[in-house]
């Protein structure tokens, strides 16, 4: 237990700010470190026009509503939106709106043994989910693009495990964007089935990957056809069965909720006209603690939660499936340390392609810093990393649903540098914020609440 920064007085610092006060859970409040070099004009490392900001008061404020009648008061210069409370602002020219490096997914448990324990409580059978088909028609029932619009508000739909904000050589190369490599894109039109050449619909691999959407009603179906087959023939499924899906989350919510419907419905559909028609059940229910170890040991059959990595190693995020010593491996049924991929490719640069099998584990490892590939060019990391990803995925054990998302209204008496974040850089922060008002001015123009106007 320590006391340091709890008082002005038991803080040390260096920076363009100086703490001047703390409540605690209430606010901190920061001034402006006049003896901070970057201040003073002539001196190394002068900062003309930035760190506009004198006094920054940091509110806690628990309460989402209570937050909220703060900013449109006038009294706060941004806030944070949910679902709950994002409708009116749709359309603001005040939201900004900021992918995060979190995926939110359904991870299934595929133990058809582990599976077969879980159907003891009577609801329904379970074991269904250990058929590869079966959980590729679950995943494309399911319109990612609808979720984020409807239900998760301002969320992106997510069809791979690394999203848009993961960059694969930061150091070198700022544009280096592992979603835009062609490795990581033929990985997901692979997935898709998705064609593309000279004469046909799609002409080349970025049209191609433009049109994934990972939704295809009819795919689903013959999906859920040939899972039923290969189900009833090795003792996994008597036809006429009930189907019970449980996924457990920490809580539940409006948005929560509404996900379980729009799953139930989109399932229904999928399954119209095959055996499973009307025979599936899925609900999501509360889990507050413990549902990560009772995925990993295949005591219950799924869970929606978020994963996520360091911004600058894609390679690393895939490791919460692959490595067994940075996650435990919540996909129950499968084993990245002795379940195995071959990959064919020039890995030598002698011209000549060889084809080498390793794990799940191996493969992943082999490009970290003592790895076997850890200095290879940046093609052939990148075509490990795409092939892990593409292995993974297409086990269905876990469905990328859409990518994280922060909503925030900034007030009109800010400006920031820029309303495209930067995922390390963000929006700009303090450090290039102006304003369009002075202190007085602002109390003065909120005077009037009809100027405040947001939506």
């Amino acid at each position: 237990m320590t006391t340091y920064g709890t008082t002005s007085g038991q803080y040390m610092g260096y920076g363009p700010y100086k703490m001047t006060g703390y409540q605690t859970n209430s606010q901190i409040t920061f001034e402006r470190n006049e003896n901070w070099y970057g201040y003073k004009e002539g001196a190394t490392n002068y900062h003309p026009g930035q760190f506009q900001t004198d006094r920054i008061v940091c509110r806690i404020i628990s309460d989402q509503n209570t937050a909220l009648l703060e900013f449109e008061a006038g009294n706060l210069d941004s806030v944070r939106l949910n679902a709950n409370n994002m409708d009116p602002y749709r359309f603001s020219d005040y939201l900004l709106t900021r992918t995060a490096s979190n995926t939110w997914s359904i991870t299934f448990n595929s133990d058809a043994e582990a599976l077969a324990s879980i159907e003891s409580d009577g609801n329904g059978n379970r074991r269904i989910l250990s058929v590869d088909d079966f959980r590729r028609a679950l995943s494309l029932s399911i319109d990612r693009s609808y979720i984020g619009t409807n239900i998760l508000a301002g969320s992106a739909a997510a069809y791979s495990f690394i999203n848009n904000n993961y960059y694969y050589d930061m150091e070198n190369d700022p544009e280096s964007i592992y979603r835009n490599s062609e490795q990581a894109m033929e990985g997901i039109v692979r997935l898709y089935n998705i064609s593309y050449g000279p004469g046909q619909t799609y002409e080349t691999l970025q049209e191609a990957y433009a049109a994934v959407s990972g939704y295809d009603e009819d795919a689903a179906r013959e999906a859920f056809e040939s899972a039923y087959d290969y189900a009833v023939a090795n003792g996994l499924y008597t036809d006429g069965e009930n189907i019970r899906i449980n996924i457990y989350n920490n809580a539940l919510n409006t948005q929560i909720t509404a996900l379980g419907t729009y799953l139930q419905r989109a399932f229904n559909a999928a399954a119209e006209r095959t055996p499973f028609e009307g025979k599936i059940t899925v609900e999501i229910r509360r889990r507050e603690t413990g549902r990560y170890d009772e995925i990993a040991q295949g005591q219950i059959e799924a869970i929606y939660y978020s994963f996520s990595g360091d911004f600058n190693d894609p390679n690393g995020m895939l490791a919460n499936f692959t490595d067994p010593d940075v996650q435990t491996i919540l996909e129950c049924g499968f084993d990245p340390e002795t379940e195995s991929f071959a990959i064919t490719y020039d890995f030598d640069g002698d011209g000549t392609e060889e084809t080498i099998t390793k794990t799940y584990t191996e493969w992943q490892r082999s490009i970290t810093a003592s790895g076997e590939y850890y200095g290879a060019s940046q093609e052939v990391k990148l075509t490990i990393m795409a092939e892990i990803e593409y292995r993974l995925l297409s086990g269905f054990r876990t469905l990328p649903l859409v990518v994280g998302t922060d909503l925030t209204l900034r007030s009109m008496k800010v400006e920031y540098a820029t309303n495209t974040s930067n995922i390390f850089a963000m929006y700009g922060g303090v450090r290039l914020m102006t304003y369009h008002y002075t202190d007085g001015e602002w109390a003065e123009f909120i005077r009037d609440t009809g100027n405040l106007v947001y939506e």
